[in-house]
Parts: C-alpha cells; sequence; structure tokens
C-alpha cells in the first residue's frame, strides 16, 4: 500500500478519515455517524474493525 498522507476528525457520535496517495492515484473520504457504540470500560463492539478492513481495502493498489 505504500504511504498514506491524510487526516481525521472525530466529535461525540461522528468520525471523519480523508486518505490519498503520494501519487493521488487513490483517495478516499469517509463519514461515518453513530461512532460512540461502546460504553465506557465495555468491549469492543463487533463493527470496530470494520473501517480499518474499509481503508485496507480501498487504498490496495
Amino acid at each position: 500500500m505504500g504511504t498514506l498522507w491524510g487526516h481525521d476528525g472525530t466529535v461525540w457520535g461522528a468520525q471523519t478519515m480523508v486518505l490519498a496517495t503520494g501519487d493521488g492515484r487513490r483517495q478516499l473520504s469517509v463519514a461515518m455517524n453513530l461512532v460512540r457504540w461502546n460504553r465506557p470500560g465495555g468491549a469492543e463492539h463487533p463493527i470496530d474493525a470494520a473501517p480499518s478492513s474499509l481503508y485496507r481495502t480501498a487504498m490496495a493498489s
């Protein structure tokens, strides 16, 4: 995948992520709501791995 450039942001209940490859051939912009589904100190939620999987799949060359 190589080096990715990007920026993320979070406010309670929402999250954004923007990524681009160094050569600009691949770009990704994602906004999600309801990202604070876990209770403090609670176990991981089954959806926790989904965003990382999406980013890896979308940015794979």
